[in-house]
């Protein structure tokens, strides 16, 4: 008889790609397991800036194709003890996000964008009914101001190029600056990658305007807070 223990498979890391995103332009972002876990580290960090109850209800609405940026945080919140339900962020899955806020006591919805508005506003919802019962939104910059003309006041997050910035409950715009350098050159701001990753960034130019701040936030996060317009560009879901 042999000792093989037939159940155990190695297991990929380091520098094997784990998936594939996107950033940009529909451009091709490759992640490795290390980038990964690095970027889980820095969503637990975020997560824990938001000062959710033990125990909660998230909502998570986001794209396939971004899952390079959401799929860190599911990690965390999971890590944490929270309970996670996932959506599209599109049109066609507001009915989904609609019967977890209506079923469950939700504590969060992260990741609402434009389109995910433009299907809550198709299927007759007023914004500020639909999210009545949630004490905690965070929407993309364009989704944000259009659910505040509605009553709605909404977190942000955004995608800066590569990056995910996503706002701590103090209203900051945080970003992970260990793995990320970002800086304004002429009030555009450009992201380099610091530590080693499947595809290294240098000086990519986001078409984002915005500035750049460091110091300790009131929420306890030492990372960067990055200010961008409100207005910023919305890549549609795909």
């Amino acid at each position: 008889m042999s000792n093989v223990n037939h159940w155990r498979v190695a297991r990929p890391f380091g520098d094997d790609v784990w998936g594939y995103g996107r950033y940009g332009d529909d451009q091709l972002l490759p992640l490795s397991f290390d980038d990964m876990q690095h970027d889980t580290a820095a969503a637990t960090a975020a997560v824990l800036s938001l000062g959710l109850p033990d125990r909660s209800v998230v909502v998570l609405t986001s794209t396939v194709s971004d899952v390079g940026y959401f799929h860190p945080l599911q990690s965390a919140a999971k890590d944490m003890g929270l309970l996670v339900c996932n959506a599209d962020a599109s049109t066609m899955d507001v009915d989904r996000v609609e019967m977890f806020i209506r079923l469950l006591d939700v504590a969060a919805v992260i990741g609402v964008n434009d389109a995910l508005v433009d299907g809550i506003v198709e299927r007759g919802h007023d914004p500020k009914s639909f999210f009545s019962s949630v004490p905690m939104v965070i929407a993309s910059g364009r989704a944000k101001e259009r659910m505040a003309a509605t009553g709605v006041d909404a977190l942000r997050f955004e995608l800066v190029g590569p990056v995910l910035a996503l706002s701590c409950r103090h209203r900051n715009l945080h970003f992970d600056g260990r793995q990320w350098d970002m800086v304004a050159d002429n009030g555009t701001l450009l992201v380099s990658s610091r530590a080693r990753r499947a595809l290294p960034f240098s000086h990519f130019d986001t078409r984002l305007g915005g500035t750049v701040s460091n110091g300790v936030c009131p929420c306890g996060r030492r990372d960067p807070v990055v200010e961008i317009e409100p207005t910023a560009e919305v890549r549609g879901p795909s």
